[in-house]
């Protein structure tokens, strides 16, 4: 019982986060070899928060968990997250909370 408590307490708590994902809180570009991450919703992503970020263009993803919040209107920028691929434009990118 506890167990199924603690459950739907941990599901409520991210259940406005998970809100701002999919009504288009969270942005992504990639600029050179970088990849930027931007908090464009309301509330702040917690740390430890696992984000999943795409670059279809150039075939490469990764995973990134924050190490601190993230506030509101904020970006966190993953240096070289694009490996070898150096992106001479800013290219959108896709970012998805990881389930």
């Amino acid at each position: 019982m506890l167990r199924h408590l603690l459950l739907l307490i941990g599901l409520l708590s991210i259940a406005p986060i998970l809100a701002q994902a999919e009504t288009g809180g969270l942005n992504c570009r990639a600029e050179g070899y970088d990849v930027i991450l931007h908090n464009a919703g309301e509330r702040a992503l917690p740390a430890g928060t696992a984000l999943d970020w795409s670059l279809p263009l150039a075939r490469i993803g990764g995973r990134h968990v924050l190490d601190r919040d993230l506030p509101p209107d904020r970006v966190t920028v993953l240096s070289g997250a694009t490996r070898a691929t150096y992106l001479t434009k800013p290219t959108p990118c896709t970012v998805t909370l990881h389930d």
